[in-house]
Formats: structure tokens, C-alpha cells, sequence
């Protein structure tokens, strides 16, 4: 019988014994690995495997970065250890698999040194926080940029009254470098005067506002005041704003960056929604040298612009990878089809509750049907941006008529179109979308951070909004992210918005909220998810998102080792303990990347 001791010597007790089970309820998997060893065995786990009848087990082996047992028979895993396996007791501590953050945006999440965070704040602090940083840019000669604001949030205004900040504001906080302040969902920039110079931007006149304005059709706006003058580029006309783009040291500053804050919470894959060919030739190269480690899956960015230009496009199509591996896979293309709930842009097929807009489309349905189209015959994957109920109907019918065109099976077909975000859609348009197998890819945190303003913006369609227990009885599944920097990269966040829908940070529901009837607030707390659910969703289903549930989202014999050490038991704690979860460890491959487990040595 093999004794086990600590790293100081200290005598503990046989593998055997550490932990007395009476049946392997997995032992027909690990027959299947019966002849492989382990380099590592975890033992003394509570261990949620999410597997398909969503287990626990208690022992994990890993070898080469792959499972090659899971269950709860140390008889079984002993059969695994070699003269080089190491022993990890985990002391009762719970593990989950390897979180997926399945909507992010890497290089902005990252981007901490060239990037102020006016995180939520009041408007006067806004102003401050740009004031007090201006030093710092005006000596490096770059833009100051930052992101966060948000007229919705409480404290914006001292009387809690909504408005959208000017121009002239930003100019006496500082006037002599360009100054860009994104909204917190990036679809409206706040600027300065310098920054509209440096654009090569005339704003001087209603007259020249109105030309610009014209020249952007369905596609955005400048807002002014009464009297003419610049407000913010709210509806996606943030695209005027020439923005200098990081250069490659500082992006792969933010690369490694954001890996850093990834592991430290547990999450182990990504799918990055929107990148250039540029960068994800950066990611390549960085995987080629081995330092790159977090999974990324992403989504090639095509707007009008690219599409129309043949050459460019084509460049988007020669980038198609798939990695079987699931480390970093390229072989989906991503549109923006409107703009954000907060900033009014987002297109709606009637008008907002509280203003008299429908949002904005980013295409027409001739141009989408023919870039989707396009995109599935060169074997992509077709993902879009999609947050009112409009484009939400458009991207649905759009795929149905491209299925028919093509002549493909709804009920058979493997294309798993995504719509990012799912945000209010009508409601039978949400049973239509389940029906054709389209996945919606959402962000749980984004109901926690948007019921200060959903319930008055929409009104009685909130039916529909954040449904996500709709698309769950309808059979359907969900990928869960973060939209990060839209909101904190946290997961434990997430995962207590989608048990409770209620606001992340305070912990209130809609009825503590300006909007909300008794009925819209019961449509809105009716829709939460299990919690076996809402972990699926940042796990095997956000895999299955990525064609990736054969390699990663569960803690199943022959998938990668990725998993995650947590503090507390997420599926007996309170509900509101789940927003206080703190990753102790994080394996990826095999690998701890983030915290310490330390080995135990095995005298033979």
C-alpha cells in the first residue's frame, strides 16, 4: 500500500484511505483509458463534472493536459499512478470545469495602460477622473481614452435626472489633447473638440452637423442641444471618431493582460466577438511561441465596409481555422446589425416606451441576406449583434430564407448561427429562433446592469427581454459571456444574475427600479434560470457554441484538463453568496496557471 507524505515529510495516510468510496459511478470511461498513467490526481474534491447528467465526482486524473479519469473509486484512479504522478488533495473544495466567457473583447478588456475606466460614476466625477489623468497622456502625445459612463446609472446627476454630456463639458476639463469618453456599452462616445479636429471633423455650424448627420443615413447620428451644440455621437456614428488603434506591443500588453484577470477568475476560454485578421494573426504567433495559454475562439469582424471590398473579404476568408484541439479556432464571422439598449440605438420594430426612436439598423435585408449567405458557403460560422426586437426578427428570418435558398434542413442542419446578445425579442420570434437551432449567445450580467433603465425603455416587451428560461423550455441553449469591458470580466457575477436577475451590486430586483408595473417586474422575475442551468451556460453549452463540447465545458474522460478551484460550494451557498465566489485555483492543460495546489509526494 503506496504512503503519501506532504512536501515537509509529514506522514498522511494511503491513497487508499484518504478517501473510502464504494463504487466508481464512471467507471466505464475510465476502462476506456485503462492503459494511460497520470502525471497529476486530484482527490478529495466536490467536483460538478456538468456532463450530461450533470455529476459529481470526487477524483480527477490528468495526463498530458488531457482527463484521463474522473469518479469517485480510488481503487480505480490508483491503477493510473506511476513513479512521476503527483497527488493534489483538494480538502473538500469544490471544482467546476474551466469557464467559458462566450462574448468578449480581448484587447479592450486588456488595454488597462492606455485606458481610464469612469466606471459608473457621476458625470462631475467623469469629468474630474479626465482632468486629473490628462498629464499623463499629454506626456506620452496619445488620445485619452476611456470608458464606463453610463446617463442611467444612479449619481450620474445629483438629482438623478438622465442627460446625455456635451462637448464644451469635456473642453474646460481639458481641451489641448483629444479626449474620447465611451459609453459603457461603446456604442456612444463622449468628445471633445480636439478629439472632432483630430477626426478631421467640422461640427461648426447646425448646417455642417446636419451634412454629416445626412451622410450617415439609417446608420447613426450627432446629437445636439437646442442651441446646436455637440452633445455625444450616440447611434453608432462612433466610427467618425479616428481613434489612434494600439500598436503591437501595447496590444500584446492588453493580450496578456486580460489572460491574467481571465485566470484569476476561473475562466480558461474565450470567444473574442469581433477581431480583425491583423489580430488574430497576433494570436497565432503568440500561440506559436507558447506563451499564449487562455483558449480563444473568434469571430472575424465584417461589416458593409468589408464585405463590399472583395480583397478584404477574401482576407477574412483565407483566416478560417478550426483547431480540434479547441485552443484557438477561427471559423466564425460576426455582424453588427444595431446599436445598444442604453444609447437609444438599438432598432426596435416600434418606438421606445420613453422617447418617440425606433433605434437603428445597421443593414438592409438584402445586404444581410447576401453577406449570410455568403458566409455560410464558405463554411462559417454566422454570428451578429442583435439587441432590439427588430434586428433580432431580421437575423431570424434572414437565416430562415438563407436555409431555404441553399436548400438545407432546419431540423438537420450543423451551421449553429448565433445571435450575440438575444436582448428584447419578440416572444414568438424567440420560439421561431429555438426552432432553427439558432443559439443565443447573451450576457447574464447585461440584465443585472440594464434593469436600472430596461423596464422603462421597453415597457410590457420586457416579455420577451432576457428570456432566458423561455429559450430553455423551448429546448434551446445558452452561451453565456460578459461583453467585457462592457461589464467587469467576473463570472461569479454572471452566475448569480442569471439565478436571480437581480442587479449585481446592490442585489434589487425591478421593483426597486424606476419603469416597472407589477406585471413588466413578474415578467422580468420569471425568467431566471436553475443554477445547473445558468453554470451550463459558461460552460458545455458555450463549448457547443463553438463547436468545441467534444474537448472542453465538461470534466469528462478524454476532454482538456481545464477547471477551476472555487471557494465555495455554488450550488448549496445563498444566492447572494454566488456574486462572492473566488477562484482558489485555475488549471488549464493540466497546468495551474493561476494560485497554488500543492502537491503531495507518494513514497513506492
Amino acid at each position: 500500500m503506496k504512503e503519501i507524505r506532504t512536501e515537509s515529510g509529514k506522514r498522511t495516510t494511503s491513497l487508499l484511505m484518504v478517501m473510502v468510496m464504494a463504487v466508481s459511478v464512471f467507471g466505464a470511461g475510465a476502462a476506456a483509458f485503462a492503459d494511460e498513467t497520470a502525471d497529476v490526481i486530484y482527490i478529495n474534491g466536490n467536483i460538478y463534472t456538468v456532463d450530461d447528467s450533470f455529476s459529481k465526482a470526487s477524483v480527477i486524473a490528468t495526463q498530458s493536459g488531457r482527463i484521463v479519469y474522473v469518479g469517485n473509486d480510488l481503487g480505480e484512479a490508483e491503477a493510473y499512478v506511476t513513479g512521476h504522478t503527483k497527488l493534489v488533495d483538494l480538502e473538500g473544495k469544490t471544482v467546476i470545469p474551466g469557464l467559458i466567457d462566450s462574448h468578449l473583447h480581448i484587447l479592450m478588456s486588456g488595454d488597462n495602460a492606455n485606458t481610464i475606466w469612469p466606471w459608473r460614476v457621476s458625470k462631475a466625477d467623469a469629468l474630474q477622473m479626465v482632468a486629473d489623468e490628462a498629464d499623463r497622456f499629454r506626456e506620452q502625445g496619445k488620445w485619452l481614452v476611456g470608458m464606463g459612463w453610463n446617463q442611467e446609472a444612479p449619481g450620474w446627476l445629483p438629482d438623478g435626472a438622465t442627460l446625455w454630456p456635451s462637448a464644451a463639458e469635456l473642453d474646460a476639463a481639458v481641451s489641448d489633447i483629444p479626449v474620447v469618453l465611451k459609453r459603457q456599452c461603446g456604442h456612444t462616445y463622449w468628445v471633445n473638440t480636439k478629439a472632432m479636429e483630430e477626426s478631421g471633423l467640422d461640427l461648426s455650424t447646425p448646417e455642417k452637423i446636419a451634412e454629416i448627420n445626412a451622410s450617415l443615413g439609417e446608420g447613426g447620428e450627432i446629437a445636439t442641444d437646442e442651441s446646436g451644440n455637440v452633445l455625444v455621437f450616440v447611434r453608432d456614428a462612433t466610427e467618425l471618431i479616428k481613434i489612434p488603434p494600439l500598436t503591437y506591443d501595447e496590444s500584446l500588453a492588453a493580450l496578456y493582460a486580460l489572460q491574467d484577470e481571465c485566470f484569476s477568475y476561473g475562466v480558461t476560454s474565450v470567444m473574442d466577438a469581433g477581431i480583425s485578421k491583423e489580430v488574430a494573426d497576433m494570436f497565432a504567433e503568440e500561440y506559436e511561441k507558447g506563451d499564449l495559454k487562455l483558449r480563444i475562439y473568434g469571430e472575424l469582424a465584417v461589416n458593409k465596409t468589408i464585405y463590399d471590398d472583395k480583397d478584404a473579404f477574401g482576407d477574412i476568408v483565407n483566416s478560417f481555422k478550426i483547431d480540434e484541439n479547441g485552443i484557438y479556432s477561427l471559423r466564425a464571422i460576426k455582424l453588427l446589425l444595431d446599436g445598444s439598449l442604453g444609447s437609444g440605438s438599438a432598432a426596435m420594430m416600434e418606438n421606445y416606451s420613453d422617447a418617440e426612436e425606433k433605434g437603428y439598423p445597421r443593414f438592409t435585408d438584402e445586404e444581410l441576406h447576401e453577406v449570410m449567405k455568403a458566409g455560410v458557403e464558405a463554411g462559417f460560422q454566422i454570428s451578429a449583434h442583435a439587441i432590439g426586437d427588430a434586428s433580432n426578427r431580421q437575423y431570424i428570418n434572414t437565416f430562415e430564407a438563407v436555409l431555404q435558398e441553399l436548400g438545407l434542413d432546419a431540423a438537420n442542419h450543423d451551421l449553429r448561427p448565433r445571435i450575440e446578445h438575444f436582448q428584447i425579442v419578440d416572444v414568438d420570434d424567440i420560439d421561431k429562433a429555438v426552432g432553427l437551432g439558432i443559439i443565443p449567445s447573451m450576457q447574464f450580467i447585461h440584465a443585472a446592469s440594464d434593469i436600472e433603465m430596461a423596464g422603462k425603455r421597453v415597457g410590457p416587451r420586457i416579455a420577451g427581454g432576457y428570456a432566458w428560461k423561455r429559450i430553455i423550455d423551448q429546448g434551446g441553449i445558452i452561451a453565456n459571456g460578459t461583453d467585457a469591458p462592457v461589464e467587469a470580466v467576473n463570472p461569479y457575477e454572471g452566475l448569480y444574475a442569471g439565478v436571480t436577475k437581480n442587479n449585481h451590486k446592490t442585489g434589487l430586483g425591478p421593483e426597486s427600479y424606476d419603469g416597472y408595473t407589477d406585471e413588466t417586474a413578474a415578467l422580468w422575475n420569471e425568467q431566471v434560470l436553475s443554477r445547473e442551468d445558468a453554470l451550463r451556460g459558461y460552460t458545455i453549452w458555450g463549448a457547443f457554441a463553438q463547436y468545441e463540447e467534444g474537448v472542453k465545458g465538461s470534466l469528462e474522460v478524454g476532454k482538456l484538463a481545464d477547471f477551476v478551484v472555487i471557494d465555495r460550494d455554488y450550488m448549496t451557498i445563498s444566492e447572494d453568496d454566488i456574486r462572492h465566489i473566488t477562484a482558489v485555483a485555475t488549471v488549464v492543460g493540466g497546468e495551474v496557471v493561476y494560485g497554488d495546489l500543492p502537491y503531495l509526494a507518494v513514497d513506492r
